[in-house]
């Protein structure tokens, strides 16, 4: 799965360069994490070590201006060296396998943000910076990421998308109506793997970048708002159907909003909610379904666990076999 994977990946590239988006906020990928003594408080610690342990050029996405967040803990970009990169199927089977975890525990990190190509890099003057050991691209490629990161909520108050964490990037794909041609000028293109391990590539205008903002109505607010109970919903989903259909953001979103209404506050709750309204239709006629949700905020129980307890009433299951530990 992963070489038919790659060779498909391989063939959105044009020659030169292409840029591996990792987000290490839970840990870098296996094999490349950072030895701590090596970055200490050194100007440029933490991207030598990383460049020692991948042996690429490295680009943070990260400034002065994020005091919050550490450099260690922040996006970055790897150089990896055209399509034919050993990184490049490495950091697919990374992917892979982050799916998998997600499916089998209900939610998990996913570190690989995905592959990244600006238009320029086939000219000849990037070629000629890159032997010259110079990225030049990368760091105004990590410059371009890191302002669309940027965004301002109804108070004005600045904020962050994670559009490095690809079910995000995904979300606002598939919900929105971002013009991602021209939000992503000088991008040639941006490939990540869906929640179904489905390739997409997303594609902008030649040109040099603008900074406009990705993020500019609430509508795109409140999706951002869900997407932690949007992601917890597929990997649990997941768990018992693969690949979801084709309509299951649409569903899993109409049932989200439904667990609102109902008086679910907690993002966890809502997911478990979601998924087993699609997963097992009878609980939306259990006559007593409204109880068992009052009864959980009141007491301020675990939706998930409550679920387990009582799903023999609307399965028709013998409640000393009932199936235990369905949401994680």
């Amino acid at each position: 799965m992963t070489t038919a994977l790659g060779k498909r990946l391989a063939a959105q590239f044009g020659p030169g360069p292409v840029y591996l988006l990792v987000d290490p906020c839970f840990d870098d990928p296996p094999g490349v994490a950072l030895e701590k003594a090596a970055t200490g408080a050194v100007p440029g610690g933490t991207r030598r070590a990383r460049e020692a342990a991948w042996k690429r050029q490295v680009h943070t996405l990260h400034s002065s201006d994020l005091p919050r967040f550490t450099e260690a803990r922040f996006p970055y970009l790897v150089c990896l060296e055209g399509d034919a990169d050993p990184w490049l199927e490495k950091s697919i089977e990374w992917a892979a396998q982050e799916h998998l975890d997600a499916c089998a525990l209900g939610n998990g990190s996913c570190r690989i943000g995905g592959w990244l190509q600006p238009h320029s890099v086939d000219t000849p003057r990037v070629l000629e910076s890159l032997s010259s050991g110079i990225d030049h691209e990368g760091r105004a490629l990590a410059a371009q990421l890191a302002c669309l990161l940027e965004f301002a909520d109804a108070d004005g108050a600045r904020r962050m998308v994670r559009l490095f964490d690809r079910r995000v990037l995904h979300t606002l794909q598939r919900g929105t109506r971002i013009d991602w041609a021209s939000a992503l000028q000088g991008i040639a293109c941006w490939s990540y793997l869906d929640h179904n391990l489905a390739l997409h590539t997303l594609q902008g205008h030649r040109g040099a970048f603008t900074a406009k903002p990705l993020i500019d109505s609430d509508a795109h607010r409140e999706l951002l708002a869900r997407c932690h109970a949007l992601h917890l919903t597929q990997s649990a989903w997941l768990h018992t159907t693969f690949p979801l259909p084709d309509d299951a953001f649409d569903k899993a979103m109409r049932q989200l909003y439904d667990a609102e209404q109902r008086g679910l506050v907690h993002p966890a709750d809502q997911a478990a909610y979601a998924v087993e309204t699609l997963t097992e239709p009878a609980f939306g006629h259990w006559p007593k379904q409204q109880v068992l949700l009052n009864n959980v905020v009141r007491n301020r129980l675990v939706l998930r666990d409550a679920l387990d307890d009582q799903r023999h009433n609307w399965t028709g299951t013998n409640a000393a076999t009932r199936t235990v530990g369905k949401y994680v």
